[in-house]
């Protein structure tokens, strides 16, 4: 089934490419160094909040055996080993490479639920911004407070680990340990802050990057591009709704009628810089990890 959406996706995008080629031609100068710095490192603060959410989430669920700088580290390999294909081998390896640190069902746990606050989020924000420029209304940006309110009520009761633990495979192992959790209503801010803000530096290294080429459409392009990346990344055997992500944001787009050609080179400019600040990612948390003082391998720890 992935590989048939795959095709389907390719083909959508060949045909677009082909009946536009000149539109693309003429969209002008490609990117300078300046728009691709401010693009990717928009992209690496959104994956530097990622992890630091999922070594918090971790952290919430066992006291690990290793710092943080570790756990952040191996999520970020992670990202990386899942373009081996999918997101599957991605969660494989994380768990096998923190094996002894911290137990497997704990990194699931953490990652499923990290996946349900985050997806959840950036389809409410998503939405709720189309359906603005849709209404041309300010008046759906209130949904955002009891939204919000909702994500930090979650979060300090782990209602999304709850429930997840009750999935067969994890239910023996992790149930007992919710008894013990206390509610933090200081933790949880902080992780509502984290899920909120996880998307902010991508927007706007976008919005410094491609503000002049978008114009007024770039609040609901981007917005589109947020839905689509979610839904494709749905398909979790394909690395990151490769193709998948840039051909549902081309279609979308033509309900606004906004040029598909335009919105496939907007994604790939947004895909070349999210794909480079995952291995940007995975230095800062090896650097982190090199520099811990509890790390064996610190160059200034004693011999």
């Amino acid at each position: 089934m992935a590989l048939g959406v795959l095709i389907l996706s390719a083909y959508y995008i060949f045909q677009v490419l082909i009946s536009n080629f000149e539109k693309i031609d003429n969209l002008g100068a490609p990117l300078g160094m300046m728009e691709w710095l401010a693009l990717i490192l928009g992209s690496l603060g959104t994956q530097v909040l990622g992890t630091v959410y999922h070594f918090r989430a971790v952290s919430r669920l066992e006291s690990p055996a290793c710092s943080d700088a570790r756990l952040g580290l191996a999520y970020a390999l992670g990202q990386i080993v899942r373009y081996l294909p999918g997101k599957v081998f991605g969660v494989m390896f994380q768990i096998s490479y923190l094996r002894g640190n911290v137990g497997g069902g704990s990194v699931f746990l953490a990652l499923l639920a990290q996946t349900a606050y985050d997806y959840s989020w950036t389809v409410a924000f998503s939405t709720i911004v189309v359906l603005s420029f849709y209404l041309a209304s300010l008046y759906p940006l209130l949904l955002l407070l009891p939204i919000i309110m909702s994500i930090w009520m979650l979060h300090s009761r782990f209602i999304a680990e709850r429930l997840l633990a009750r999935i067969p495979l994890l239910k023996e192992k992790l149930e007992l340990r919710f008894r013990h959790q206390q509610q933090n209503s200081a933790a949880a801010a902080i992780m509502t802050a984290l899920v909120l803000a996880a998307w902010l530096p991508l927007l706007l290294g976008c919005y410094v990057a491609l503000g002049s080429l978008l114009g007024e459409h770039l609040p609901l392009i981007l917005a589109l591009y947020l839905f689509s990346a979610v839904v494709s990344l749905a398909v979790v055997v394909l690395p990151s709704g490769l193709v998948i992500r840039e051909a549902l944001f081309a279609y979308l787009g033509t309900f606004f009628g906004i040029d598909a050609a335009l919105l496939i080179v907007v994604g790939l400019y947004i895909r070349i810089g999210l794909t480079l600040s995952e291995v940007l990612n995975v230095l800062v948390f090896g650097l982190w990890t090199w520099l811990d003082p509890g790390n064996p391998l610190d160059p200034g720890a004693s011999q």
